[in-house]
């Protein structure tokens, strides 16, 4: 099983949509490793952080009201 931490080494791909990134690709080679996705609501961004090889998830919840972020 692949662990958060295999992205090292890796190059990240971000896609930035109206100013905001909203995904990054954490390849090696052509080789996706890792997937962000971010979501953007008010006072709150949601980042899902999925591993290719197994399809596992983490999520983190950033406040930007109060400056306090969730692990899920």
């Amino acid at each position: 099983m692949k662990k958060q931490t295999d992205i090292k080494g890796t190059i990240q791909y971000p896609t930035i949509t109206t100013g905001k990134v909203t995904q990054i690709l954490h390849k090696t080679g052509s080789t996706v490793i890792r997937t962000d996705i971010f979501v953007y609501t008010t006072n709150l961004v949601t980042e899902t952080r999925t591993m290719a090889s197994d399809g596992s998830t983490l999520v983190y919840k950033y406040h930007t009201d109060t400056l306090q972020t969730e692990v899920i």
